[in-house]
C-alpha cells in the first residue's frame, strides 16, 4: 500500500478550566484539541509513525512511535502535538487525521471521578465516563466527539461534598405562613440538614431540609444552613427577612405647585417636554422611598423575572406596566388583610404629575440636584458608570426630599397615558382618558445624562417588558 502524509489541521489550543469542589482535593479539567491518528492495516502487525512539525522538514522525518496494531483501524493520540502544523507517515498501511479534545483532569489520584459535558447552549449535564484517576494530571481523550461537536467538560468527585445551590436572601411578610427549601446536590445520600439562627416562628426538617412555619417577629437573621453526607458537611449562610408590610419604605410629600416639562431653553430638550404647564398637587401623598426591589416583587408576585439576577435588592426590571399594576394589587391585598392599611387605602403608580413633582422636590433644574450633569454621577447610575446593569437601590445619593434613583438606575412606569401637555393652569391630572403608551420616567443604567433631566417623558405598550424598565409604588389614603 502506497504510504502517504496527512496535514493536520491547525487549531489554537483551548484552556477552558472548569473546578469542582471534592473532598480531598480540587478536580479541574483542562480541554484541548488533540490529533489522532486512525490506523488501518493489519492487526498484529508493526509499524513505525514518522512525524515533522512543518512542511520544510519532510527530509528530516522523526520517529513518532513503533507501534503494534492491537485492532484495525486503531486510533493512536498524539498528545505532544504542539500547536503547530503537524505531518505523519507510515509505510504499507493507510494513515488518517482527525481531532479529538483531550482533557487534562487534575485530582487526588485513586479519587472516583465522574466526567460530565454539556454541549453548548444545553442546560444539563451528561456522564460521558467514571473514572478512577491513577495519577495526576491524567489526559483523558473522548473517543466519540465529533470534530464540529461543541462541548464543556467538568470533572466530579462522587465523594465530594455536598453543594448547596440556592442559597437565599429572602423577604417576606410576619404573620404569613413561609416556606423554604434547601438543596443540596451530592452523589452520596444527604444523611442531614439543618439550619440554624432561624426566627421565632420557624422550624427545620432535618431530614427532608424544608424550613417551614410563620414567623412572629420582624428583623433581618442571619441563617447558616447545611448539608451532610458520609464525606463531610457544607455550610452557607444567607438571611431571611421579615416585615410588617412587604411595601417598599415610603416618603411622605406634601400637596404643593410645580411647573411641569421643562423651558424651551433646557438643553438636551424633547418637544413633548413641553408647553410647560403648572400644577397643583392638592393632596400629600405617600411615595416608595426606593424603586420596587427583585426581593420585594418575588416577595408579593413569587416569582423574580429580572434579567439582572444575582442581588435581589437591585431594582425590579423586565417587568411591563401591567404586571407593575398587578404587583399594587396584589400588595393592597396583603396589607389590607392584615391590617397595615385600611379597606379604602390602596397601592398604586404614582401619576405623572405626582412623579415629577417628586423627582423635583421643589427645584426647577434640567436635574433634581440642579442644572449641570457633572453632578450626575453622585444621584444616578447611568451610561457612563452602571458598566451596562442596574445596581443596588439607594446606593445613591437622594434628592431633597429623601427619594432615590429618581434619575437613572432603571425607566419607571407611571400610571398614565403618553399625551401631549395642555399648557396653562391644572388640577391634579391623571393623563389622556385612553393612549397606547404609558409614561416612564427618570432614565436609567443605559441613559446618556439628558435622558435623566426630570421633564424627560418616555412611552413604553403597557404589555412590553424592558430589563431597564421598572417602577416605584404610592400609598393612597382617602
Amino acid at each position: 500500500m502506497k504510504s502517504f502524509s496527512v496535514r493536520l489541521l491547525v487549531y489554537t489550543p483551548l484552556t477552558l478550566l472548569l473546578s469542582t469542589v471534592c473532598l480531598l482535593a480540587d478536580s479541574s479539567v483542562v480541554e484541548r484539541r488533540y490529533p489522532g491518528i486512525s490506523i488501518a492495516g493489519n492487526a498484529g502487525n508493526s509499524y513505525v509513525i514518522d512525524y515533522v512539525d512543518t512542511i520544510s522538514s519532510v527530509n528530516s522525518w522523526l520517529v513518532f512511535t513503533n507501534i503494534t496494531l492491537p485492532t484495525s483501524p486503531y486510533i493512536l493520540i498524539d498528545a505532544t502535538a504542539p500547536s503547530l502544523q503537524r505531518f505523519y507517515r507510515s509505510t504499507n498501511v493507510s494513515l488518517a487525521i482527525q481531532n479529538y479534545l483531550g482533557l487534562t483532569i487534575s485530582g487526588d489520584p485513586g479519587s472516583t471521578n465522574l466526567i460530565q459535558y454539556s454541549e453548548i447552549a444545553a442546560n444539563n449535564w451528561i456522564t460521558l465516563t467514571n473514572i478512577v484517576l491513577p495519577y495526576s494530571p491524567y489526559l483523558f481523550i473522548d473517543p466519540i466527539l465529533e470534530p464540529s461537536s461543541r462541548r464543556t467538560y467538568r470533572a466530579e468527585d462522587v465523594a465530594r461534598l455536598p453543594k448547596l445551590s440556592n442559597i437565599p436572601s429572602r423577604l417576606a411578610q410576619v404573620g404569613v405562613p413561609f416556606s423554604f427549601q434547601i438543596v443540596a446536590d451530592s452523589y452520596l445520600p444527604i444523611t442531614q440538614y439543618d439550619a440554624s439562627g432561624l426566627p421565632q416562628g420557624l422550624v427545620v426538617d432535618n431530614a427532608t431540609g424544608l424550613i417551614s412555619g410563620t414567623p412572629s417577629i420582624a428583623g433581618t437573621n442571619v441563617i447558616t444552613f447545611s448539608a451532610s453526607n458520609a464525606s463531610g458537611t457544607t455550610s452557607a449562610t444567607g438571611t431571611f427577612s421579615f416585615r410588617n408590610s412587604l411595601a417598599t419604605e415610603l416618603v411622605a410629600v406634601p400637596a404643593g405647585i410645580f411647573t411641569m416639562g421643562s423651558p424651551e431653553t433646557e438643553s438636551g430638550r424633547s418637544a413633548n417636554e413641553g408647553p410647560q404647564t403648572q400644577i397643583a398637587i392638592t393632596h400629600s401623598f405617600m411615595i416608595g422611598k426606593y424603586e420596587v426591589s427583585q426581593a420585594e416583587y418575588q416577595a408579593v408576585v413569587g416569582t423574580n423575572p429580572a434579567f439582572f439576577q444575582g442581588d435581589t435588592q437591585r431594582p425590579i426590571e423586565e417587568v411591563s406596566w401591567q404586571d407593575a399594576t398587578n404587583f399594587c394589587a396584589l400588595l393592597t391585598a396583603r396589607d389590607r388583610q392584615s391590617g397595615h392599611i385600611s379597606a379604602t387605602a390602596f397601592y398604586r403608580l404614582p401619576t405623572e404629575a405626582e412623579w415629577e413633582y417628586a423627582a423635583r422636590a421643589g427645584s426647577s433644574s434640567a436635574y433634581t440636584f440642579g442644572d449641570a450633569s457633572t453632578s450626575l454621577g453622585d444621584y444616578a447610575w447611568f451610561q457612563d458608570n452602571a458598566s451596562g446593569m442596574p445596581h443596588e437601590v439607594g446606593a445613591k445619593q437622594p434628592n431633597a426630599w429623601g427619594l432615590y434613583d429618581v434619575c437613572g438606575n432603571i425607566w419607571e412606569f407611571c400610571s398614565d397615558w403618553l399625551g401631549v401637555y395642555p399648557g396653562g393652569f391644572i388640577v391634579d391630572p391623571v393623563g389622556p382618558t385612553d393612549g397606547t403608551l404609558k409614561v416612564m420616567r427618570g432614565g436609567s443604567w443605559y441613559s446618556e445624562p439628558r435622558a435623566c433631566r426630570s421633564a424627560v417623558r418616555q412611552g413604553l405598550p403597557a404589555s412590553v417588558r424592558y430589563g431597564d424598565v421598572g417602577f416605584r409604588i404610592v400609598l393612597y389614603v382617602p
